[in-house]
């Protein structure tokens, strides 16, 4: 396996909440070139993908990172740590060439971009130097987008001709995956059940009169079933005492919120309307 740069010890030796073992080591290599311009495209500067632990892996490396065997597992090995921590929890991989399938109109389409160990429960992705007291602090606006390079996005912008963050942002891996299994329950024959609901991680987060925008994919309009997820986060985060917004844009400016500002719109103050309006941000 391809190991790299060492990281603090855990303070929780056991393993994380979802059972995983702590590591001592960040696997992989640096980034190449290439993967560092396709992140600067999506707006993740060398500086933030260093300090967020990205890491290259070759293939031999990604399926033993997240547990699969056959296929293609290069790509960038995605880091899961505990908040203000460099406890390292899990990973994700997004892989550079995933499977393809064709969908029902024939079309191929990317599958299992991004893969993660199987049977490991979904966790929120927080940015590393995001600390447990930003979590806590109600007065700061919080910002739930899907998927890692997207929270790692927002939070440049949150940085941005800052001395403070101006807003935090938490990722999740898919808009439905702030829920998942929490626990087991016998059935009615002995069998064992799974019991759905929201995530425990979701307990990091102060939410009771907290502002918090929900900002999934431009595409949402054109897709019920993304809608529903976000009325149900939504609906669940208000019955905690915040108050919920959703943040849209013309999908023709970026499907994704790092799409959007990797075309520059987050530093231009023409194109950050929506983030003055939201957050009060004066960009350059």
């Amino acid at each position: 396996m391809d190991l790299g740069d060492p990281i603090e010890p855990s303070a929780n030796p056991g393993g994380s909440q979802n059972g995983s073992q702590t590591r001592s080591v960040v696997a992989g290599t640096g980034l190449t070139p290439a993967a560092l311009a396709a992140l600067e495209a999506r707006w993740i500067d060398r500086t933030l993908a260093e300090q967020s632990r990205l890491r290259r892996v070759d293939s031999m490396t990604g399926g033993e990172l997240v547990g699969w065997k056959r296929g293609d597992f290069g790509g960038i090995a995605i880091p899961y740590f505990m908040p203000g921590s460099t406890c390292l929890r899990d990973y994700r991989l997004r892989r550079d060439q995933p499977d393809l399938e064709r969908d029902r109109r024939g079309q191929l389409r990317t599958k299992q971009k991004y893969l993660s160990p199987p049977g490991r429960g979904n966790m929120l992705y927080v940015p590393p130097a995001v600390d447990d007291g930003l979590l806590k602090n109600v007065a700061v606006p919080l910002l739930i987008t899907e998927g890692e390079f997207k929270t790692l996005a927002l939070w440049r912008l949150a940085n941005w001709s800052s001395e403070r963050p101006r807003f935090v942002p938490v990722g999740i891996s898919g808009v439905f995956n702030w829920r998942g299994t929490v626990g087991k329950a016998g059935g009615p024959t002995g069998e064992r059940l799974s019991i759905k609901g929201p995530i425990p991680d979701l307990e990091w987060i102060h939410w009771d009169g907290r502002r918090v925008i929900v900002a999934f994919d431009a595409d949402v309009s054109s897709k019920e079933s993304v809608r529903f997820a976000r009325a149900e986060l939504a609906r669940h985060l208000r019955s905690r005492g915040a108050t919920v917004g959703f943040l849209d844009w013309d999908p023709a400016l970026g499907k994704g919120i790092d799409d959007h500002f990797g075309l520059g719109w987050a530093g231009t103050g023409s194109g950050c309307d929506w983030a003055r309006r939201l957050f009060g941000l004066r960009l350059a």
